[in-house]
């Protein structure tokens, strides 16, 4: 069920039928924390990004274990490791044509994209001391921006779920070191024979 949310997030509000917006501008260092219902499979999602860097960690159990999914985007390399007891394997792929902001805006769960083709604004309030333009659609799902570029929380109607952000620092000053993929995890390319 929460897979069918997080497709119809991107539904609703990214895709149109047409590519990313590649030149949408979006400050690129911040920091965000998530949790809620509205992430599917995750207990918590954690974003870090930076000039030509980004990373999202997915925090999440199965039957009591704690797993961990992270991806790591650097330039045009993109890392995905799986993290569970005892074990991080990981896949990597390298792209050619993608820019950095197609990529980025892809592999983004709440990512803004394109919020304002599918909604209306429908009021402002104060999320963690930051003002947010509120955005809703007629089935009564919303939105809520900072900055015109930040959700800091998403609730769906229809599935009657949210997601919303505990921790958010825009501007942050992010160590590169956050982005150093773990040496011990096995990593090998997509296009690797099995």
């Amino acid at each position: 069920m929460k897979k069918i949310f997080l497709l119809s997030f991107f539904v609703f509000f990214v895709l149109s039928g047409e590519v990313y917006s590649q030149d949408q501008h979006t400050p690129e260092n911040y920091f965000i924390k998530y949790s809620g219902a509205g992430l599917p499979e995750t207990d918590s999602l954690i974003v870090c990004s930076k000039p030509g860097m980004f990373k999202i960690e997915e925090y999440f159990s199965i039957d009591g274990i704690p797993y961990q999914k992270i991806k790591y985007l650097l330039g045009k390399h993109l890392t995905t490791i799986d993290i569970k007891p005892g074990k991080k394997t990981g896949k990597r792929v390298d792209f050619d044509k993608e820019s950095f902001t197609y990529i980025k805006n892809s592999i983004d769960p709440v990512g803004i994209q394109k919020y304002k083709d599918y909604t209306t604004h429908a009021g402002e309030e104060t999320l963690l001391g930051y003002p947010c333009s509120v955005y809703g659609n007629a089935d009564g799902s919303r939105i809520w921006v900072y900055d015109d570029n930040h959700i800091l929380k998403v609730f769906n109607s229809i599935e009657n779920t949210e997601i919303t952000a505990f921790e958010f620092m825009p501007d942050a000053s992010i160590d590169d070191s956050i982005f150093e993929i773990p040496p011990d995890a096995d990593i090998h390319s997509i296009y690797d024979s099995k």
